[in-house]
């Protein structure tokens, strides 16, 4: 069974749409009173269903979606690389400074010289590519009533995932995500196509996934609240 309105598939005894809040119009097979014509039921019903038509969805219309929270990942998320870039360097230039000093002839020093340039410029290439990457390439927004992954810098692709098939949301951190205050979140959803989506790098991961659950369980109830009226 299917909603009339917007097209959502719907549960066989829903009386209202879990998206747009229309009521359900399921077929009258009752037979018309004794004494009215074939002609006067037939108008009479189709006055009804007009009537119905104008006032069922309005009495139980959803609030409207409202943004809730837009992100990206942070440079935070990036601590772990940051402190092996910086390991790397130090190592680096200890490395040139050793090989300078135990070497006497000059000749050996350009060379040496060159090869610590090469790693120091691979070494920011790489870094100035993580940051980009994570900057540019992921963005985020949570509404009363999804979450919208953005993915991509040239062309992009959109994900959604609907708060009311969410099932789980649970907050992962490393070491250096826990001293940047920053984590990945990892949510569970009933959909059989893609059930698992993963929000990396955000500030306050704890704080975020707690506006997700929440507003997940108020969806829930206004859904549940509906169906009973």
């Amino acid at each position: 069974m299917h909603c009339w309105s917007c097209g959502a598939e719907l549960l066989e005894d829903s009386n209202f749409c879990h998206k747009c809040g229309a009521r359900v119009r399921r077929a009258h097979t009752a037979q018309p009173p004794s004494g009215t014509s074939p002609a006067e039921a037939t108008q009479e019903r189709e006055q009804a269903e007009e009537a119905s038509e104008h006032t069922g969805p309005a009495t139980v219309s959803l609030p409207a979606e409202k943004e809730v929270w837009v992100g990206r990942p942070t440079i935070g998320s990036l601590a772990g690389r940051l402190t092996f870039a910086g390991v790397c360097f130090l190592g680096i230039i200890l490395g040139y400074a050793l090989l300078v000093a135990r070497v006497e002839s000059d000749k050996w020093k350009p060379i040496w010289t060159a090869l610590a340039l090469v790693l120091l410029g691979l070494l920011g290439l790489w870094l100035l590519v993580s940051i980009l990457k994570t900057k540019l390439t992921l963005k985020y927004k949570l509404t009363t009533e999804r979450l919208v992954i953005e993915r991509g810098f040239l062309s992009k692709r959109t994900e959604e995932v609907e708060l009311l098939r969410v099932d789980e949301a649970t907050v992962h951190q490393g070491l250096f995500d826990r001293l940047a205050n920053v984590g990945n979140i990892v949510i569970t959803s009933t959909e059989p196509s893609d059930p698992l989506y993963i929000v990396v790098g955000v500030e306050q991961p704890v704080e975020l996934k707690e506006k997700l659950r929440q507003h997940a369980r108020e969806l829930r109830r206004r859904s549940l609240r509906l169906e009973q009226d």
